[in-house]
């Protein structure tokens, strides 16, 4: 009878002796000296024995030395069909068997032999050692020959046995650990043809060994039935089956897949002792040195020991990694232990830690540009946020990119608004009385509606409008000055209507611009208009717009009469407007009752150039008179050193003449003094001489 390819020698053996009625294996084992061993299976015959055996069965020598395991006291790894196993993880004592198995061909296959797999690569079903008749219910050895497929004490079909399957998500990384001592050649070279360079050497014995230890790190309770000599079976088998198929990725990936299986699960732990295992990989790593029988898997942790030692080289810690890229501290450890960043197994003594991978961070840290809060940059410009969020909707400014964990915190780009403000100022011109309105004084008498600030700015950068930058150190956006002849219908002043304004918060400052109200006066008002809350709190430009809509206040009507704010108040109080609180008035009413702020645009511009240079503070005349102090120095009236743009440490000169003293400020331009020496020589066709003379006729009044 020809071997089967693939059969275990006692397999074998008894298909021979029930072929032959032998009612016991012994009686051919016998003649081979396995009774000298204490025990009849053919697995335990010598070597000199299987060439007994081999005459008695008349089968080639060769070939039945190659199905056996070439048993011997002294061997720790016995062959598996040209594969060395270690002797722990074959078991001889029981049969175990596949129904489905036996039913397709009736033979014992040799890998059923191997302890460590409880299944059936043929059929994927949970090998039994048991008859399946519950009256029996023996458990199969190899004594009695009434047939493979038979129980060896009542005759049972094994056959008739229930058992389940390996799932499907186990049988990929199982049919690679099998393929290590799979008779077939090509399997193995198959199998090995996975594995990393290092481990593609190593023996199959070495490879099966390092793949049960890590199945104890996979899962703690495996540590116990796979150090049992007896059968594992039953619902440990299931526990195996399920920590080796997970060993294969590892042992493919070496050694960073097994790192970030740790790293894994500290991460998903880390309030918690161990590591979610029981431990188990903290105890192979720290008795790796002494507990490993074989030199070759003790070699390989050892490395793998003293990679994670040294992981301060190449992880940074969660402090070391927030300084690093700017993010959250909190966030990018959630991010880690997420699996969004990589990260580092570090052993520092006996603690096993995480740490975050320096190029990684190094990378998350090039994407940050260097940025400016929205805040900041609202107030460099001179404009509310929610104009630097049209200007960002433009196109004109860049959004930097926020860090991970700033939510909530826009940032600007500071190259961007570094380009834009250049590109601003590149076209505004030098400040004189061509450009008599103010920007920012324009914005207030536009009525209640979120104000043109970015559509105005972009018009100035793009050079469709005309405008002008006054001296000084203040915001760029106050300091704009425009044309008398601004056309207010120009799209500029237009609404963004594209623009998804619903979403778009506006602080409390920002809701004061757009009611034409100061900040200051909006806290008086605040409780009024939102209602008790935060002093800092975000409101709706929903919000915002209805209640420019219904309220109107003293600072707009002033703006738009030339009136101080008190003549404001007392004009809509004789008026009748309908009153909201002190200062604020309904917008409806007070267009009905005061029709002077019905004035078309054109008007609007006009009255703001005449109102630029007021002649009376308060409803008083302006005392223009100072006192030489005893030392000689005077205090020039705040009106003056306003207009001639005096600040703290400039200099001024005084020029004596026929016509009296001359003062002159450094910042007045050559032609200015040019033509003002002019003046005083009795040549009046001078550059600058009418401008000259209408500055003084404005100034006495006449």
């Amino acid at each position: 009878m020809p071997i089967i390819e693939g059969e275990s020698l006692d397999g074998y053996v008894a298909r021979i002796a029930a072929a032959h009625h032998f009612p016991r294996m012994a009686e051919l084992t016998q003649l081979a000296g396995a009774e000298a061993t204490g025990r009849q299976h053919a697995s335990f015959c010598s070597k000199e024995g299987l060439d007994v055996l081999a005459d008695c069965l008349r089968v080639d020598p060769a070939q039945l030395h190659h199905h056996s395991p070439n048993w011997s006291l002294g061997a720790a790894a016995l062959n598996m069909f040209g594969v060395e196993v270690p002797r722990d993880l074959l078991h001889f004592a029981y049969r175990r068997y596949s129904p489905t198995s036996l039913a397709n061909s009736a033979h014992h296959r040799a890998l059923w032999n191997v302890r460590i797999f409880p299944f059936c690569e043929e059929s994927w079903e949970y090998l039994l050692d048991l008859c399946p008749n519950p009256s029996c219910n023996h458990r199969l050895e190899w004594r009695r020959t009434l047939g493979v497929d038979l129980c060896d004490l009542c005759g049972e079909p094994l056959v008739r046995g229930q058992t389940t399957c390996v799932p499907e998500e186990h049988r990929a990384g199982l049919e690679g650990l099998v393929g290590l001592i799979h008779p077939d050649p090509s399997r193995r070279k198959a199998s090995r043809a996975q594995l990393p360079r290092r481990l593609a050497g190593m023996e199959s014995a070495d490879l099966l060994e390092l793949a049960c230890a890590l199945a104890t790190v996979v899962d703690h309770r495996t540590a116990r039935p796979l150090g049992r000599q007896t059968a594992t079976l039953g619902e440990p088998a299931k526990l195996i089956v399920a920590a080796l198929a997970q060993t294969w990725p590892l042992l493919c990936g070496w050694p960073n897949a097994f790192e970030a299986l740790l790293a894994g699960r500290i991460n998903a732990h880390a309030k918690q002792r161990g590591d979610g295992n029981g431990g188990a990989s903290h105890r192979l790593l720290s008795r790796a040195r002494v507990s490993s029988p074989s030199p070759v898997p003790q070699a390989l942790l050892c490395d793998f020991i003293e990679e994670c030692r040294v992981a301060r080289n190449r992880g940074l810690t969660a402090h070391q990694a927030s300084q690093a890229s700017g993010a959250h501290l909190r966030t990018i450890v959630k991010m880690r232990r997420a699996g969004e960043l990589p990260s580092v197994l570090a052993l520092d003594g006996q603690r096993l830690h995480v740490l975050f991978d320096r190029e990684a961070i190094e990378q998350l840290a090039r994407q940050q540009t260097p940025s400016k809060r929205l805040v900041r940059a609202s107030a460099n410009l001179g404009i509310p946020g929610y104009a630097l969020r049209e200007l960002m909707w433009l196109g004109l400014i860049n959004e930097a990119p926020l860090p991970p964990g700033r939510k909530g915190k826009h940032t600007v780009d500071e190259a961007s608004l570094a380009q834009f403000t250049r590109r601003l100022c590149g076209n505004l011109g030098v400040s004189d009385r061509r450009f008599p309105v103010r920007l920012s004084d324009l914005m207030v008498q536009l009525g209640g509606r979120p104000k043109p600030w970015a559509a105005v700015l972009a018009a100035i950068a793009n050079g469709e409008l005309a405008a002008a930058l006054a001296p000084g150190q203040g915001p760029i956006a106050e300091r704009i000055r425009l044309p008398g002849n601004v056309d207010l219908k120009a799209p500029a002043f237009a609404l963004n209507s594209e623009m998804d304004w619903a979403d778009v918060p506006v602080s409390k400052r920002e809701c004061a611009d757009i009611l034409g109200l100061s900040p200051t006066n909006f806290s008086r008002y605040s409780d009024f208009l939102l209602g008790p809350g935060k002093p800092f709190r975000d409101i709706r430009m929903v919000d915002a717009v209805i209640l420019a809509k219904r309220f109107i206040g003293t600072t707009e009507i002033a703006k738009r009469l030339k009136l101080h704010h008190v003549a404001a108040l007392n004009l809509a109080m004789q008026r009748g407007v309908k009153f909201a609180d002190k200062g604020l008035f309904g917008r409806e009413s007070a267009q009905a009752r005061i029709p002077e702020m019905g004035r078309t645009e054109e008007s609007l511009i006009c009255g703001m150039k005449q109102a630029s240079l007021p002649l009376r503070n308060r409803g008083r005349e302006m005392d223009m008179r100072v006192k030489v102090a005893a030392d000689g120095r005077i205090r020039i009236p705040a009106l003056v050193y306003q207009q001639l743009g005096l600040k703290a440490g400039y200099t001024v000169y005084f020029e004596l003449t026929r016509h009296g003293a001359v003062l002159r400020t450094a910042a007045q331009t050559v032609a200015q003094a040019q033509a003002l020496a002019k003046l005083h020589t009795g040549d009046v066709e001078g550059s600058g001489v009418e401008d000259f003379l209408e500055r003084r006729r404005e100034d006495s009044g006449e």
